[in-house]
């Protein structure tokens, strides 16, 4: 190929890794006009480049310096780390790699023989970027991220094996094209293959980590839950009691304010066991050990913790242990402000088909500059290490569930409460 057509080509192969890496890479990122000028100039410079080096002396390793130019064009784009960029280009090349093979078989299977000059090519990406669209349109790429993000070692483990097996088909597709092409249906169909055994071992793999987790979420509340029952049981015993005492207030009491008096006593006492009967009416028992756990936690730091359900059912499509670490965080965060007298109100309730939490604590008026900078990675208010994850941590699950999240300052008997309010989709 000429220069020129060198130049095109590279642009079209840049264009795929645009497209696929911005559906991968959602967040945060917004293509506004100066930002699409930029990007433009730096493909045409990237591709300018990539054409030089494809019809010198060193176009035979023009898929390394390839492998090069889309790394940098990524990092430019996103500005991710490192090992993000080098991610989102391993997962990009798999995909981009297999579509442009499938493109070419369906071109050999057309008898179409020109699949290495600059028509060929034309047509080949005729037919790789509307499926590259359709991807983007159709599937959620943006969940693989979040693999990465979480750390998850079985998926990287995975796309780095799929990487290693598509550049070595890669690789002697440079060495050997005319052969490759050949043998294209063949390696079509081992690619997929790959894909789809690589796909399952991921699913198996990400159900037992599910499973994993669930589990530990068992067994850490259950035996909660058992000591709920237990204060239950007890209380419950209890009951009687105080019914018979109530009876005999009239008989005991001389008039009328005492018996009032007598009367507001117990049903004070009555109220405490209400806050109990209140978790274990909860319908997600992991929640009502976790909340029963929580309660014992502020009577012993002297934290008046109040709880407030007005949603028994509260059906989310967050995970159990997804829900426990939002929940454990915000409530963790709302104790731990050093603030005296400390108030903290939960409630759980339904707003517009949506499932809803709102953590409400005692705290100095925060701006809205302050409260931004609450979701940033390492940012804390408290000056011991190790603290600012937990916020961060909370928006990442609740964003990849689709749920809202907003915080915000709130007046309640004349003292400033800082909001957590976190909406979640209702099943």
């Amino acid at each position: 190929m000429s220069l020129f057509e060198t130049i095109i080509m590279s642009l079209f192969d840049l264009t795929s890794y645009l497209i696929i890496s911005s559906k991968l890479i959602r967040n945060e990122t917004s293509f506004n006009i100066k930002r699409l000028i930029k990007i433009i100039f730096l493909m045409a410079s990237l591709s300018s480049i990539m054409g030089v080096i494809g019809v010198s002396s060193f176009g035979k390793y023009s898929f390394i310096f390839g492998m090069l130019t889309s790394n940098i064009f990524i990092y430019f784009v996103y500005r991710k780390n490192l090992k993000e960029t080098i991610y989102t280009y391993f997962i990009s090349t798999v995909i981009i790699l297999i579509i442009q093979y499938l493109a070419l078989t369906i071109l050999l299977v057309f008898n179409f023989d020109r699949s290495l000059d600059f028509e060929g090519g034309l047509l080949a990406q005729s037919i790789i970027l509307p499926i590259i669209i359709l991807i983007y349109k159709l599937v959620p790429l943006n969940l693989l991220f979040k693999f990465i993000e979480d750390k998850n070692r079985l998926f990287s483990g995975l796309i780095l094996n799929m990487f290693i097996i598509v550049i070595c088909i890669l690789i002697y597709r440079y060495i050997e094209m005319e052969r490759l092409l050949r043998n294209i249906l063949v390696i079509a169909i081992l690619s997929f293959g790959m894909l789809f055994v690589n796909l399952v071992i991921v699913k198996d793999g990400l159900r037992n980590e599910y499973e994993e987790k669930m589990l530990a979420t068992y067994k850490k509340y259950l035996p909660i839950i058992d000591d709920l029952m237990k204060e239950l049981r007890s209380r419950q015993h209890d009951f009687d009691n105080h019914i018979q005492a109530i009876n005999m207030i009239s008989v005991t009491s001389t008039d009328y304010e005492s018996i009032v008096e007598s009367m507001k006593r117990y049903i004070k006492d009555l109220d405490v066991d209400s806050e109990f009967r209140k978790l274990i009416k909860l319908d997600n028992k992991i929640l009502a050990g976790f909340l029963y756990n929580k309660t014992r936690k502020a009577k012993e730091c002297g934290i008046s913790f109040q709880i407030d359900i007005k949603d028994y059912e509260f059906k989310t499509n967050v995970k159990d242990y997804e829900l426990i670490e939002v929940l454990g965080n915000l409530i963790d965060n709302a104790f731990d402000t050093g603030v005296k007298n400390n108030c903290v109100i939960l409630e759980i309730k339904e707003e517009k088909n949506m499932s809803v939490i709102e953590i409400k604590n005692k705290h100095s008026y925060l701006n809205s500059n302050t409260i931004s900078k609450m979701f940033t990675p390492g940012y804390s208010t408290k000056s011991e290490k190790n603290h600012g994850y937990g916020l961060t941590n909370v928006k990442k699950i609740v964003s990849n569930n689709t749920g809202l999240l907003s915080v915000y300052n709130e007046t309640i008997d004349k003292h400033n409460y800082i909001v957590f309010k976190v909406l979640l989709v209702r099943i």
